[in-house]
């Protein structure tokens, strides 16, 4: 210094820890409980980073981000045009740089202890690349309620699942996408989504995906909360022939995905989409097709050249050699298909009900 000051003193050094985790919360017009989902995701007993994005809500969710970022500066916000939930998760994972990674629905919520619980099973086993934990059911005012995904007494899939997902992954009950973590190593395998087919149920693609590049880990605990408020798109009552109607056409778009990146990581693979055996897909097309029927022959069945009986043998087919049900099990599942088949047509809604809800 010329001039004789003193030097000013150095600036303290603060060490920030790494975050454990990247929690993605992803929101579409859910203002009235997006604070919660933040909430319980800065919350968390061991360091996180916070990702937040908004896929363009017409509501009043861009105030609420506002009042958040007030809050809880260090989190990070995107405001995206509205793509779909594929994109909302991509914009996440583009900025997310922990070694684990959660994508949390903007009206679900993690317990405190979720992200510390899930490090622990990561660190005990590096073969795990996923883990599935419960999810508790509360209602639309964060109140614990009667279920669960999965059901009580229902475990959660779990182990060295690649050739179940490549013989039959659609009777895999996977949990809904607030219920997994990934390794990060392992998303990285197969992310970006494809956002056009996955405009909505991307879980569906991670689900499948991540379980081809290593062991699945379960946690029995309830880690998180699932509400229940009347717009889920994994909780509806009853039959939905139009969700069902467009989970099929995502079925396809991921069959073609397995067969892709099951060959990339050296996997023997299906040859075509419909070389899968699914009872869950063969129930599901069957109801589709026969609702088609019950609308008096009108269009919606979105894959060509079905007819009742090839289905009905596919599906029983699927059920006999579902070697992870009982005997008894698989002839039920069997006698359940033919009824889908040969029932009344107006039977056919409850019938389906009766497996293809959850």
């Amino acid at each position: 210094m010329t001039d004789g000051a003193a030097a000013p003193p150095p600036a303290e050094h603060v060490e920030r820890t790494p975050p454990v985790a990247s929690i993605v919360v992803t929101n579409y017009n859910y203002e009235r409980f997006l604070a919660d989902a933040v909430n319980s995701a800065v919350e968390q007993t061991v360091p996180c980073q916070v990702v937040v994005v908004d896929d363009g809500s017409t509501d009043g969710s861009a105030a609420v981000l506002d009042q958040l970022v007030q809050s809880f500066p260090e989190l990070v916000i995107i405001r995206n045009r509205n793509g779909g939930q594929a994109a909302a998760m991509n914009a996440g994972w583009s900025v997310a740089t922990a070694p684990i990674v959660l994508f949390l629905d903007a009206d679900d919520r993690l317990v405190p202890t979720a992200v510390a619980r899930i490090a622990d099973r990561f660190d005990g086993d590096a073969d795990v690349t996923r883990c599935l934990f419960r999810l508790q059911w509360i209602d639309a005012d964060g109140r614990e309620i009667d279920g669960s995904f999965p059901a009580a007494g229902q475990p959660l899939p779990t182990g060295d699942l690649r050739q179940r997902v490549l013989r039959n992954p659609d009777d895999i009950p996977w949990q809904p996408t607030s219920g997994n973590a990934f390794r990060r190593s392992a998303l990285a395998r197969f992310m970006p989504i494809p956002e056009p087919p996955y405009r909505i149920s991307a879980d569906h693609y991670l689900s499948n995906l991540s379980a081809l590049t290593g062991v699945v880990a379960a946690i029995e605990a309830p880690l998180g909360h699932y509400r229940v408020h009347g717009e889920n798109a994994d909780h509806r009552q009853g039959f939905d022939l139009t969700r069902a109607r467009s989970i099929l056409v995502r079925t396809v778009e991921t069959r073609f995905q397995l067969i892709a990146h099951g060959a990339a990581l050296g996997l023997e693979t299906p040859s075509e989409p419909d070389s899968f055996v699914s009872l869950t897909n063969s129930a599901m097309r069957l109801a589709s097709l026969r609702g088609r029927a019950a609308q008096g022959g009108g269009g919606g069945h979105p894959i060509a050249g079905d007819n009742r009986w090839s289905l009905i043998r596919a599906g029983v087919q699927a059920a006999v050699s579902r070697d992870d049900l009982p005997p008894h099990r698989r002839v039920m599942a069997a006698s359940w298909i033919m009824a889908l088949g040969i029932a009344p047509t107006a039977v056919v809604p409850r019938l389906a009900a009766l497996g293809l809800t959850r």
